[in-house]
């Protein structure tokens, strides 16, 4: 896929990739609703109609994926699609500290992609708790081969620091495309951002929140000024939170399942 994807939402690349990352995306965590997949199911293709393109799911969620499969299906059959290729899908794996974890994955992503119908996912992308550099190693040789195998466009990782980022550009042989991390106003990490902006790795904020500083007088000043614009009704502090961390240059992943609230994310767009 090259440029596949278009229209509003569209304003993100993954350096080196060939691929066009949606500004906004839907991201499903698991345990974190109670629907049904016929609810999940609606609400996708409502995101759908509204211009949503990117969506997240992790792998071992059978409901989620059922949900997302037969999403694609009726936006396919409605023609609020016209191809696969209009949609960025991402997944996520998990890490193994046992050895194996090469076929482990895999297998785990073809079984995935046959469950959902698809050729392949747009980024796949996994998360170690483990600090062992030697077992990150491992992972990371796994998610190359799945790469090199076409299972996924692109790999990455998330909640990396810049000290894993580092360490993993010195040994591996393929880059991560994207570096996907939770985004606090009172928290910067400003040197992660330029880090992964310098070495062409991608960010994508999976969680966009005020946060805690450590200058009591600066949060105080924060929260004060959030206050006061969602009193004067124009804005909510988390929509002037979203947009804060759309100008940083990240793509935005974050949850949803109600149109009101899809929409209330994409007027973010709508001003600076």
């Amino acid at each position: 896929m090259s440029g596949a994807i278009g229209g509003p939402l569209v304003n993100r690349r993954i350096p080196g990739e060939g691929q066009n990352v949606p500004t906004i995306g839907i991201g499903m965590r698991p345990g974190s609703t109670n629907l049904d997949p016929s609810s999940i199911k609606s609400a996708i293709l409502q995101a759908i109609g509204l211009g949503y393109r990117h969506f997240q799911i992790t792998i071992s969620n059978s409901s989620e994926q059922q949900a997302l499969k037969e999403a694609i299906v009726k936006a396919l059959e409605g023609g609020l699609v016209k191809s696969r290729d209009e949609l960025f899908i991402t997944c996520r794996v998990q890490h193994h500290d046992d050895a194996g974890f090469d076929d482990a994955v895999s297998q785990d992503l073809k079984k995935f992609l046959e469950k959902m119908q698809l050729e392949y996912v747009d980024l796949c992308l996994v998360k170690w708790q483990d600090s062992d550099e030697l077992k990150r190693a491992d992972n990371w040789a796994a998610m190359e081969e799945c790469r090199k195998l076409g299972l996924t466009k692109s790999i990455g990782v998330c909640d990396f620091s810049y000290e894993m980022l580092k360490n993993m550009l010195e040994n591996g042989k393929i880059p991560p495309a994207v570096n996907q991390v939770e985004m606090q106003r009172l928290l910067r990490e400003k040197e992660l951002r330029e880090f992964c902006f310098a070495n062409k790795i991608s960010i994508i904020a999976s969680s966009i929140t005020i946060g805690e500083g450590q200058d009591l007088d600066l949060t105080r000043f924060e929260l004060e000024g959030l206050k006061n614009i969602e009193e004067d009704g124009q804005k909510t502090a988390d929509q002037v939170v979203w947009r804060w961390a759309y100008e940083q240059g990240v793509a935005l992943l974050l949850e949803s399942f109600s149109q009101e609230h899809m929409q209330q994310i994409l007027n973010i767009l709508e001003w600076n």
